[in-house]
């Protein structure tokens, strides 16, 4: 089910919310975190229930194994069926997201004529196999509760967070279970959750898909091996960038909405990354609880289980290995595997570059500021040609387009659907550049130029303890910012017909 439809909007989020409350109202404690689990299984099980088994089937075993790991923690049998856990995990990840891409490369190396069993990837894998994996590692290492199998599963299932995030820890989430908050604090959250969610789609519905479109034909166009310009291609990739940042990054804000609306506060994902003034800072803001994951659960124990000590050269190759591994996560593909080494080179490059006094000397002239964002925002978009391409052939193809200066013009021929239709309701004769460009300017100013969401709402629906700039753009419980909200929320909803999936919808 997607957050972007009339059916969670207008049915589910409704029904669910209101069983919920009935049953808190009712002194129903548990059977309200019961009902949650339920609903959370219709919620995933609405694309497919033929998946509902795996997930299950996922969660018991793990609960179980978190179970006897709390005896066995810090213990050898502890430690062996922490790495069995871990490895089933991986495995059924493995099976599922990995087999075919495993296939065609043994195929590709081999001459062998294996067949792909065309096995079709089950929502969330990616997710819920890293929230349980952190939970393995966490009880065994002592860090984890003895929950209850109804505690647990929700943790996992929860349906804000369950399809593509956050990456949810268990003891941020969890223990939140059993706060009763005050009705007057509980209608302060209600009224968050609804103006976040209605933000959330607006980023999605009005700002991501209006740029989808375009980048899509850019792209498709690419991968067919169509000569395209250099002015198409930059604006293609500038496109996608964007389109990528306000779909996922709304999918979050309407993830942590709908879970204030339970009195649950997940953690914030997005904080401006694209004002981060390197690449080290845009990894604390983008994506923040991958960036959390990874650290702690790859980059942490190789530096910790691997000969070296703490040398500065044993972590810069760690780094590699593990922004390697985030790419493989994010998609069987090479051109995600070599997206991730890329932001690993970057992150190494960054490092090095810090340990230079002349970066230091430097750091705080606002010049150079201003041109390590903006250098920051170009490489990181000249990354995304991969996490976009279908494969490196066409990814090699957009690059060429990029920096053929030659093919630098303006008449261009690929059209942007939703704004064409947009003109030719107002009447307006515009070429497709006057279409897209003016699209393309005004949401790079609404990124560089405005506060984020966290900031407009002073922190208030934050669980990672970021430090958050101030502004005076505060959000204030008053007529106008519940009307800017509702309007937001009336655009989507006309938008609904229109929409399309989310970029992270089936990781």
């Amino acid at each position: 089910m997607l957050f972007n439809s009339y059916i969670y909007l207008l049915l589910f989020l409704p029904l669910c919310w209101a069983g919920f409350r009935w049953l808190r109202n009712h002194q129903q404690h548990e059977g309200s975190l019961l009902w949650l689990n339920v609903c959370s299984f219709v919620f995933y099980g609405w694309w497919n229930p033929a998946y509902l088994p795996l997930l299950a089937i996922s969660i018991g075993i793990n609960f179980q194994l978190g179970k006897w790991l709390s005896i066995r923690k810090s213990s050898p049998a502890g430690k062996s069926l922490m790495i069995l856990g871990v490895a089933l995990n991986l495995g059924a990840l493995a099976f599922f997201k990995y087999t075919g891409f495993a296939l065609v490369n043994l195929n590709a190396i081999l001459g062998t004529q294996l067949h792909d069993p065309g096995i079709i990837l089950p929502l969330a894998i990616s997710f819920f196999t890293f929230n349980q994996i952190a939970y393995l590692v966490d009880a065994y290492e002592g860090a984890a509760e003895e929950y209850s199998l109804n505690h647990y599963a929700l943790f996992v299932t929860f349906f804000p967070h369950l399809l593509a995030g956050p990456i949810v820890h268990h003891r941020e989430l969890i223990p939140q279970f059993f706060i009763k908050n005050e009705s007057g604090h509980e209608k302060t959250q209600w009224a968050i959750g609804i103006t976040v969610i209605s933000f959330g789609l607006f980023k999605k519905l009005i700002m991501a898909d209006a740029l989808a479109d375009y980048a899509n034909q850019v792209f498709s166009a690419a991968s067919r091996g169509v000569d395209i310009s250099a002015s198409e291609a930059w604006l293609g990739v500038l496109s996608f960038n964007l389109q990528v940042y306000f779909d996922f990054s709304g999918y979050c804000d309407i993830a942590c909405g709908s879970a204030l609306l339970f009195g649950i506060t997940l953690p914030q994902n997005f904080l401006s990354p694209f004002k981060a003034v390197n690449i080290i800072d845009y990894w604390k803001y983008w994506h923040i609880t991958l960036s959390r994951f990874i650290t702690s659960y790859v980059y942490t124990p190789l530096m910790r289980n691997t000969p070296g000590g703490t040398l500065f050269s044993k972590a810069m190759l760690i780094t590699l290995i593990s922004m390697g591994i985030s790419g493989l996560w994010h998609g069987a593909n090479w051109t995600f595997i070599f997206w991730g080494l890329a932001h690993g080179a970057l992150l190494v490059t960054n490092h090095c570059w810090r340990k230079t006094p002349f970066s230091r000397t430097i750091a705080n002239v606002k010049i150079f500021r201003a041109s390590s964002i903006l250098l920051t925002y170009i490489m990181v978009t000249l990354t995304m040609v991969l996490f976009r391409s279908p494969d490196l052939v066409s990814a090699h193809h957009f690059y060429n387009a990029l920096f053929d200066l030659d093919s630098f013009r303006f008449t261009h021929q690929i059209q942007q659907p939703v704004i064409s239709d947009l003109c030719r309701q107002l009447s307006l004769e515009l070429s497709p550049m006057q279409k897209i460009l003016p699209v393309i300017i005004f949401m790079h100013a609404w990124v560089w130029l405005l506060p984020n969401l966290q900031q407009v709402m002073a922190g208030r629906n934050a669980l990672i303890k970021a430090k958050i700039p101030n502004t005076k753009l505060l959000w204030k419980d008053n007529f106008y910012c519940a009307l800017l909200a509702a309007l937001a929320l009336s655009a989507s909803i006309m938008s609904l017909n229109i929409s399309s999936d989310f970029v992270y919808f089936q990781f």
